[in-house]
């Protein structure tokens, strides 16, 4: 009985209508009231153009280092990027440099600190492609002036280090230059070594054997391909070459042409050991440019692209307007009326 009572209770009050428009309209017009006393902050918002090419993602292993992650696809190397891109726009170096570009500008922003600053940005995005800013603050002018000076630092900084990336890549380049030359100048270094040992062990056997006789053909060839290998692509050595004793020849002559590529081996080989302490100076000062500028990169890739998309000024809209204020108001005009009625209800029906 109990039940059917407070059924038709609550069947009965929410059929007053009059009562339930009039607590609607009361409630918005609180809220149109409470809008107007707590004004609204302003939204401004641009938008960027990011756009990122992959045909690299498989090489940039720099990037995997300072992600210290392994990319198993390219999908993983962009979404990276894409939210690395992010955390650099509301790092404290970024928003450091736009609230002292601010200050710089407007007076108003002198009390601001760089975490108020990071509480009013938005940035939205889902992918490379079209990125949207928003800065809510009090005045239009001033949402105007921080998305756009953020914006302007955004622009600046990423693409100053996106050209220190293209710089990792031509340092890239160079290095493996370098250290080619250098693997090459020592595998040379150590083949006139071995040619080296080889012809003077000849020589001290026929000068302590006192060696007479003719070079026969077999040892004459032997002698000629040594010579050969200790002058390479040299065409230098052409001559020396061409003046190998003729064949029928005694051992003994051809001991003064041995020791004339001894010498000109020994004046190569200096030469490169000069051009090896060369190279690694090349290599350690690209090296340290390498480190450079991988810090300065951000471990942002070569291939990205952040831009302006146009040059139109910020669009200005309220964050709350006076409308959603009077409807959030009605709403919560409703639900205080329901509430007082079934306190109400419930009070009668237990009496």
């Amino acid at each position: 009985m109990e039940q059917t009572v407070l059924r038709d209770e609550i069947y009965t009050a929410a059929h007053r209508w009059p009562v339930i428009v009039a607590s609607f309209i009361i409630g918005s017009l609180i809220g149109i009231f409470v809008a107007f006393v707590w004004p609204s902050p302003y939204r401004a918002t641009l938008e960027l153009g990011v756009e990122l090419s992959l045909y690299r993602a498989t090489e940039d292993d720099y990037i995997a280092e300072i992600a210290e992650l392994p990319f198993r696809n390219a999908d993983d190397y962009k979404y990276w990027q894409m939210q690395q891109l992010n955390a650099l726009v509301f790092s404290d170096e970024y928003l450091g440099e736009t609230l002292s570009r601010l200050k710089e500008t407007d007076v108003y922003w002198h009390g601001f600190t760089v975490q108020e600053l990071r509480d009013m940005f938005q940035v939205y995005w889902r992918n490379a492609g079209r990125w949207r800013l928003a800065a809510e603050v009090s005045g239009s002018h001033n949402a105007k002036q921080a998305v756009e000076t953020w914006r302007d630092v955004i622009l600046e900084k990423t693409n100053d280090s996106i050209t220190d990336s293209r710089k990792i890549y031509l340092i890239d380049l160079q290095l493996q230059r370098t250290e080619d030359a250098l693997l090459g100048a020592k595998s040379r270094l150590a083949q006139l070594a071995e040619i080296n040992a080889v012809l003077l062990d000849w020589r001290e056997k026929v000068q302590s054997t006192n060696g007479t006789g003719v070079l026969n053909s077999s040892q004459r060839w032997w002698l000629m391909s040594l010579a050969s290998q200790a002058a390479g692509v040299n065409l230098g050595w052409r001559s020396l070459l061409d003046s190998i004793p003729p064949p029928g020849t005694s051992i003994e002559e051809y001991i003064p042409w041995v020791e004339k590529i001894l010498i000109h081996m020994e004046a190569e080989s200096e030469a490169i050991a000069t051009q090896i302490d060369e190279l690694v100076r090349q290599s350690e000062i690209l090296q340290s440019e390498w480190e450079l500028a991988l810090q300065d990169s951000d471990g942002l890739a070569a291939t990205l692209v952040v831009e302006k998309l146009s040059e139109m000024e910020p669009r200005l809209s309220r964050a709350r307007s006076i409308f959603t204020a009077a409807l959030v108001g009605g709403m919560f005009g409703l639900l205080l009326w329901g509430a007082i009625t079934l306190v109400d209800i419930y009070r009668r029906s237990e009496k």
